[in-house]
């Protein structure tokens, strides 16, 4: 029977431009980050810091059309700098609609 580790960073706030509208290229909004994922071998340079540092530096000035490119420009991102074979990221946008807490995108990628 094989073992497996699943690691996890949750809420992890960043401001990032989001969107198509002209105001939504120029005013960073909040986004929360949730991301489960896993390897076949830990990668001795892996932790968890280093891990967040790579997320906040993929967002560094870049705008994106909408949350689905994110996902999966960010789950790529991560897969090469640290060799992860599954990934579910959560990203969750809050507060921009009314009528609602917040909205947001489940994303799985196996790259196994």
């Amino acid at each position: 029977m094989s073992t497996q580790n699943i690691f996890f960073i949750q809420e992890l706030k960043i401001e990032a431009l989001i969107g198509h509208k002209v105001w939504e290229k120029k005013l960073k909004q909040q986004l929360f980050i949730d991301v489960e994922f896993y390897f076949t071998n830990i990668p001795a340079h892996f932790t968890y810091q280093h891990f967040i540092n790579s997320i906040q530096e993929f967002f560094n000035d870049e705008h994106f059309e909408n949350v689905e490119t994110i996902a999966q420009l960010l789950s790529k991102h991560l897969h090469h700098k640290f060799l992860i074979q599954n990934i579910k990221l959560t990203l969750t946008r809050p507060k921009l609609i009314a009528q609602l807490k917040a909205y947001g995108l489940i994303f799985i990628k196996d790259f196994a």
